[in-house]
């Protein structure tokens, strides 16, 4: 990791921000990539250039974020491209992941958005654009992890109150309830009630 420092660019990057790995077969692109990265002010990058790299890095300290090559010509693996790391990376982790790519098949760009990137850049690419697509990135994935912890909240404070508590629909009929509900109104289960 080069630690240069930033060209004094305003950004809002907090000094220990976000983590980066780039996965990118071309060293020269890599490399590119990580500069423009530094000048918009991220520092916390790793550089991964095939497939098996990336999922060693990713295994030993996970990034916030990966930038992946949608078409990594020696992956590392057996016909395995960035899609593939990708899928393999969102199995194991809970990981942004922006595409980055000159051009892909339709079939290719098919099974990119089943992984359901957060983005995905068109090479040559502006820093700007850069910066953008990675901030929103890591916005949308912050309020969804805030949402699941919401909703996870809810749920164990419906299952868990004590008052019989249920939601019905528009023209009244019960579609859910707690435990508590079923046993006040003599239900065996929340699924009879």
């Amino acid at each position: 990791m080069n630690e240069r420092e930033s060209t004094g660019a305003a950004v809002s990057v907090p000094a220990n921000g976000p983590g980066i790995l780039i996965v990118e077969d071309e060293v020269i692109v890599a490399l590119d990539i990580q500069s423009s990265l530094e000048r918009i002010g991220y520092h916390d990058i790793r550089i991964a250039s095939d497939g098996v790299q990336a999922l060693e890095m990713v295994g030993e300290r996970a990034p916030d974020l990966v930038l992946m090559d949608i078409l990594l010509k020696g992956a590392g693996t057996d016909s395995a491209d960035g899609v593939s790391i990708a899928m393999t990376i969102n199995e194991r982790r809970d990981i942004p992941i922006i595409y980055i790519t000159a051009y892909a098949d339709d079939t290719t760009l098919h099974r990119a958005k089943l992984t359901q990137p957060y983005g995905y850049i068109l090479k040559p690419f502006e820093e700007r654009e850069l910066r953008t697509t990675i901030e929103m990135a890591l916005y949308k994935h912050r309020m969804e992890n805030e949402l699941r912890r919401s909703e996870e909240r809810y749920r164990r404070f419906f299952e868990e109150d004590l008052t019989g508590d249920f939601i019905s629909g528009a023209d009244g009929t019960i579609v859910t309830c707690n435990p508590a509900f079923a046993r006040i109104f003599g239900f065996a289960s929340t699924e009879e009630a």
